[in-house]
């Protein structure tokens, strides 16, 4: 690993840039009986400095722990939204109804929403911090008191639970695998079902299917990875929905789909 970085750092000074080993972080993470194993921290040596491995690391918005809990992440996300609810609130007799529900989803939703296919298949405890400041936000909207019930709020705004906003992420990113969008290093990660070698087709193989992985080692972070996250929910989706012409169009579906399931008595 140290040669790997000297071999960064020689690069970036032929070509005139400068990597700061002061601004370097370390993580290690592993399971918690892996963990429990290491018998010291280690740690890398950056030209003259010595980094550390840090409790929590972030990386492109995403804090990171050592046990990939997501913890720290829900907190430090948490924290931003009450904080801008909090100043919607302050000014929100000032604006008109349009104009708070655009504050909300600009400045609330996007903490909400910002990598939240990372997200799936946590614990709903952790889940349910993030759902609470989706609640606040809409009664702030609708300027309803904490004990107001919040379900008639919510579909009224048209607005996704959080648990179903991961979801429809995924599910448009798998979508995306077919109509050949997605990024590379995301669609490696996904396989397409052939019906090669099927010779009657039945109905549970009509339509556009995933392959879902092998199972993993570990249950705890193996079942949230997008490998396995994403084929699961796209193969329970409708196979009308599935066969979607585009992808406008599977948004709408998927949305609609997702709202019958998230209010069924709406």
């Amino acid at each position: 690993m140290e040669q790997c970085i000297c071999a960064v750092k020689d690069w970036m000074t032929r070509n005139k840039l400068k990597l700061n080993g002061e601004k370097t972080e370390l993580l290690v993470s592993g399971t918690k009986h892996f963990m429990s194993l290491l018998q010291t921290s280690p740690s890398l040596s950056i030209a003259d400095t010595v980094v550390s491995p840090s409790p929590c690391v972030k990386d492109l918005g995403v804090f990171l722990d050592s046990n990939l809990t997501l913890h720290d992440h829900i907190s430090f996300k948490v924290k931003a939204a009450n904080n801008q609810i909090r100043k919607i609130a302050s000014v929100r007799n000032c604006l008109t109804f349009p104009a708070a529900v655009q504050l909300v989803s600009s400045l609330v939703l996007s903490h909400i929403d910002y990598c939240n296919s990372l997200l799936a298949d946590l614990p709903a405890e952790e889940l349910s911090r993030l759902q609470i400041v989706q609640n606040n936000a809409a009664r702030v909207i609708f300027r309803r008191s904490q004990r107001h019930h919040v379900t008639p709020l919510l579909i009224q705004l048209h607005w996704l639970p959080v648990k179903y906003r991961i979801q429809y992420k995924l599910a448009t990113l798998a979508f995306r695998k077919f109509d050949k969008s997605l990024p590379p290093y995301l669609a490696s990660l996904l396989e397409i079902k052939t019906n090669d070698g099927v010779s009657i087709r039945t109905r549970s193989s009509l339509g556009k299917k995933l392959i879902p992985p092998p199972a993993p080692r570990t249950s705890t972070y193996g079942s949230r990875a997008f490998s396995a996250q994403a084929p699961e929910i796209w193969n329970s989706l409708p196979s009308k929905l599935r066969d979607s012409p585009s992808l406008e169009g599977f948004k709408t579906g998927l949305k609609t789909h997702l709202f019958r399931i998230a209010f069924p008595n709406a």
